[in-house]
C-alpha cells in the first residue's frame, strides 16, 4: 500500500511520500511544518539527509536548517551523521 500525505503526516510511513511532502512545505513557505516534518523524519532515520540541499533552498530554511542541526550537534555530540549534515549545509 502505497503512503499518502495524510499517512505521513500522522507519521505511519517513511520514504518517498514524506520526502515530497517535507519538501513542498518549504516550498509552499510554511517554514514550520516543513521543520516539524524535517524533525520527524531526522528522529526517524538520522542519517538520511536526501533532499537536505533542496529543503534548504526556500527563504530561510537554510538558517532554520543550521539551528536545528547545531541544537541536535548539542545533544548528540561526536554524531558523524550530524556533522556531516552541518558540513553540507555550510
Amino acid at each position: 500500500m502505497a503512503c499518502g500525505f495524510l499517512d505521513v503526516l500522522a507519521g505511519d510511513c517513511e520514504g518517498p511520500a514524506h520526502r515530497s511532502a517535507v519538501i513542498a512545505a518549504a516550498k509552499a513557505g510554511d517554514a514550520d511544518d516543513a521543520m516539524r516534518l524535517w524533525a520527524r523524519r531526522v528522529n526517524y532515520r538520522l542519517t538520511d539527509t536526501w533532499g537536505l540541499d533542496e529543503m534548504a533552498k526556500p527563504a530561510g530554511m537554510k538558517a532554520r536548517l543550521v539551528a536545528f542541526y547545531t541544537d541536535l550537534a548539542k545533544r548528540c555530540p561526536g554524531n558523524a551523521a550530524v556533522a556531516r549534515a552541518l558540513k553540507k549545509l555550510r
